[in-house]
């Protein structure tokens, strides 16, 4: 049995006598505790605990890390001699004993903790259970993307203000294809306003991504599918004041992960996009037909835009501290800087809820009742407003091109905490209930 503290000053924040699930020695955890609530530490695969969380004054740089001291602790019986590993952790140097009622006290039942605390508790076994899901395919229409493993699979978790969990490969890097849509829109939005809704629509468009279809006024039905994007695309290459488009939405993107991610650019990811580009050329070449903006500008800069954006690559830490800003109203995670107003963070929220996973986003919104944007390499991200963002990368995807694993981490999550869903009337069924009463 293991017995786990961990104290911060001589006070007790979370201890837990019960067995723990070890994940299997490959996977690694990161966590960012709010102190002083009660920690998830007991989620570590090795025997070291990295710990970069917030102290009383500053933010986020406490760049502690602790090996645990492991102690023996005898007990025998009659047939077999049990031993306990007492892991102690003081990230302060304190050694001072706790009393057995001020750990008691610490305890919090499950109602009273954060959503985040308890989504971070119960992700370790829902990522276990998601590894015996084996079905789906590897993207293959862009050459690149079949060579990814399709065994990779990562997991994080970040909180409106910068706290951070992740499980498995969360480090690894993969190409962000479709996620970078909801940016390209907001980048696009902050540029020239509802000016973007007179080229781009609102509405789900019940077709594959990438179908030549347009509304009855010519326009792609939204932003989160290919011609959307590609029109979104067309709108910062036309009010951008940089010199170059590509390095403004990627600085936009680098400002929201800031302290938490990065992101790369992957040529061979580009080549293979300009390679295997002919459909999306012939598609905005049919927007043209349409829309007045697409004849001003130069189609090839409009395309490499698009590509080069598409061929960013991120982490699973990335994509859920995008999946924090959206829930925190337009706000990086990690700084607190604004980088788009509540009321586009609001309509990019809508967007993501209509359409956001394919045409498999009726069925998403129905079932989990999240906002959420997927992408073609197996990677999507989350966002559950006011708490937290979610990133899951994996790159076996469905028939709709949705990670398969990602699906089941959202089903499992949400039918253990069923006010993740927007819908979930957790606490409005419960207050209702009172006035009832």
């Amino acid at each position: 049995m293991l017995s786990f503290t961990v104290r911060r000053s001589g006070r007790l924040l979370w201890k837990h006598n019960n067995n723990i699930k070890w994940l299997s020695q490959k996977h690694s955890v990161e966590v960012w505790p709010s102190l002083p609530l009660p920690s998830t530490a007991r989620f570590l695969t090795t025997t070291r605990l990295a710990w970069n969380g917030f102290n009383d004054n500053t933010r986020g740089n406490m760049d502690s890390t602790a090996e645990i001291s492991d102690s023996k602790s005898n007990s025998t019986s009659s047939s077999s001699s049990t031993s306990t590993t007492t892991n102690t952790i003081d990230l302060e140097g304190s050694s001072e004993p706790v009393s057995t009622k001020e750990e008691n006290s610490c305890l919090l039942p499950p109602s009273s903790r954060r959503l985040f605390d308890r989504v971070v508790e119960a992700l370790p076994e829902i990522y276990e259970d998601a590894l015996l899901e084996t079905g789906g395919n590897v993207a293959h229409y862009i050459p690149e993307l079949k060579r990814v493993d399709p065994h990779k699979f990562g997991i994080s978790v970040c909180s409106t203000v910068g706290e951070t969990f992740s499980l498995g490969d969360s480090e690894d890097h993969f190409t962000i294809q479709s996620c970078v849509k909801p940016m390209l829109y907001n980048l696009a939005m902050n540029l020239a306003g509802d000016v973007v809704h007179n080229h781009i629509g609102h509405e789900p468009s019940g077709a594959a991504f990438n179908a030549f279809i347009l509304t009855e006024s010519g326009k792609p039905h939204n932003p989160m599918i290919n011609a959307g994007a590609i029109m979104s695309s067309a709108l910062v290459v036309k009010h951008s004041k940089a010199d170059d488009s590509f390095i403004e939405l990627r600085d936009f993107i680098e400002n929201a992960i800031k302290g938490i991610s990065s992101t790369r650019f992957d040529p061979s990811i580009y080549n293979s996009e300009q390679k295997t580009a002919s459909r999306n050329r012939s598609l905005t070449y049919f927007m043209q037909e349409r829309d007045t903006l697409l004849k001003e500008l130069q189609i090839a800069d409009v395309l490499r835009l698009y590509f080069q954006a598409c061929s960013l690559t991120i982490d699973t830490k990335g994509l859920a501290a995008l999946g924090a800003m959206y829930a925190s109203g337009g706000l990086a995670p990690f700084t607190g800087e604004e980088l788009f107003s509540a009321s586009d963070a609001r309509k990019t929220l809508s967007l993501m809820f209509m359409c956001g996973m394919y045409d498999y986003s009726g069925r998403f919104g129905y079932e989990m009742g999240i906002p959420a944007k997927s992408g073609i390499s197996g990677a999507v991200y989350m966002s559950i407003p006011g708490e937290f963002g979610i990133g899951i990368w994996s790159p076996p995807v469905c028939e709709h091109g949705n990670s398969l694993r990602a699906i089941h981490v959202m089903k499992a999550l949400v039918n253990k905490f069923p006010e993740i869903h927007t819908f979930g009337m957790y606490r409005t069924r419960e207050r209702c209930l009172r006035l009832h009463v």
